[in-house]
């Protein structure tokens, strides 16, 4: 029995020595006992953080900074931070960032900084902030309220389109759509701009949108950019603004569109020294209903041999109607000039407002010369003024018409009375053999 008690006696011995070495090498972290972290500070956005205070007046599609500062009690190997926010969007969704592990000495101040993005899809209302210290034997978690709160009038860009896609060929046109979200409080109805530049080509396109109530996206219409066809081929930015508020706030982003060399420009150098094209003016008015404008293209053929031309017409079929006259086709002679006439006549259903259309010129397989040019849709008169003044035309034409035959006919009597007078004069003055 007595052999029993001291091998007892020497177990608990082992135990309780084991439990002083374990302890002694262990980070125990109990919020009920010492802490071996002390938090001096956590500042969001430079608002001061307490555990016991709410902090307002924070918005959402934003980049916000987290700087936690904290003193370690003892030697901390291993330590790692992270900061989070969690359950947006009606989930539990989870936007945090984390720190590198890190080994802190005792009694020693230490300031970590994170960065956190804020989705512009947050809900108005209370979130939690989880300041995180994790180390291999245990973590620690500090908790702070924050509000969350909506601007009146805020924007974001949720996609930019390119058609047929971010790669063009120089000498070639893409198509930009950019959707537009309200994310304010209140509807935005003094109107939008949207504008696509692509400083490194010096082109830029934009669109006019009227009104976008709150929480709600829009589309804007197609924006035509016509690369220049000598373009170095290279990859470009293209910046995406969005200005509101009558242009006194805005939002950018940026895309990038890729330029393929045209492989008709270094052979078209000298078909174009030897070509004048001229153009008019390529911003005209047309008005509905009328015979619309005219966009005259003059060609001069500077060399000796004969050439044949092609002149085309694109981007106008949803809201035009264009032919070209004389012909589409020009044939020159060696140092001849002629003048082709592209007529755009606008539809009923074509929308007020600057339309894009382009006229290529060709020759053979080479391209000589593509234009730019613009119709401004304006509205016509009402049918019923247009009647008014046909009729108004026919009244007068007839009153001249009923004029001129009076006036004949008084030119035919007097001629027939001064021929009876002749007549009478020869008889009286005849004489009888």
């Amino acid at each position: 029995m007595k052999a029993i008690k001291n091998v007892l006696s020497v177990l608990m011995l082992l135990l309780v020595s084991l439990m002083v070495v374990t302890s002694a090498g262990a980070l125990v972290i109990d919020k009920d006992d010492e802490l071996p972290i002390v938090v001096n500070e956590v500042r969001f956005n430079d608002n001061e953080l307490t555990e016991d205070a709410v902090v307002d007046s924070f918005d959402r599609n934003q980049k916000v900074d987290v700087v936690v500062r904290f003193t370690a009690a003892q030697d901390i190997s291993d330590l790692e931070l992270e900061v989070s926010l969690r359950g947006y969007d009606q989930k539990d969704k989870i936007i945090d960032s984390s720190s590198s592990t890190m080994n802190v000495k005792a009694n020693t101040k230490k300031t970590q900084s994170f960065e956190l993005n804020l989705p512009y899809k947050l809900d108005k209302g209370e979130y939690t902030l989880f300041v995180n210290f994790y180390t291999k034997q245990g973590s620690f978690t500090q908790k702070y309220l924050l509000n969350m709160d909506a601007e009146s009038h805020a924007m974001v860009i949720t996609d930019v389109l390119f058609s047929p896609s971010n790669t063009v060929q120089a000498g070639r046109s893409i198509l930009t759509t950019v959707r537009v979200r309200n994310i304010g409080e209140k509807d935005d109805d003094k109107g939008l701009k949207v504008t696509v530049d692509v400083p490194g080509l010096g082109i830029s396109a934009s669109d006019y949108v009227e009104e976008l109530n709150d929480d709600e996206s829009t589309l804007s219409e197609e924006l035509w950019l016509l690369v220049p066809k000598c373009s170095k081929a290279g990859t470009y930015d293209a910046y995406v603004t969005v200005t509101y508020r009558d242009g006194d706030e805005k939002v950018t982003t940026s895309r990038q569109i890729t330029v393929l060399e045209s492989g008709d420009c270094p052979t078209s150098t000298k078909t174009e020294e030897k070509t004048v094209l001229t153009v008019g003016s390529t911003t005209q008015d047309v008005v509905k209903g009328t015979a619309g404008a005219i966009y005259p293209i003059t060609l001069t053929n500077a060399g000796k041999e004969s050439k044949t031309y092609v002149v085309s017409v694109d981007g106008y079929s949803s809201w035009a109607k264009v032919s070209v006259s004389p012909s589409n086709v020009v044939v020159l002679n060696g140092g001849e000039s002629k003048t082709a006439y592209v007529y755009v006549t606008s539809l009923e259903t074509a929308n007020a407002g600057q339309q894009m259309f382009s006229v290529t010129v060709t020759s053979g397989s080479e391209t000589l010369k593509q234009f730019a040019m613009t119709a401004n849709i304006m509205p016509g008169q009402q049918k019923t003024d247009n009647w008014a003044s046909v009729k108004r035309g026919l009244e007068v034409g007839l009153i001249v018409l009923v004029v001129l035959l009076v006036i004949l006919g008084l030119i035919i009597a007097f001629n027939k009375l001064r021929g009876n007078d002749e007549e009478k004069e020869d008889e009286e003055g005849q004489t009888y053999y």
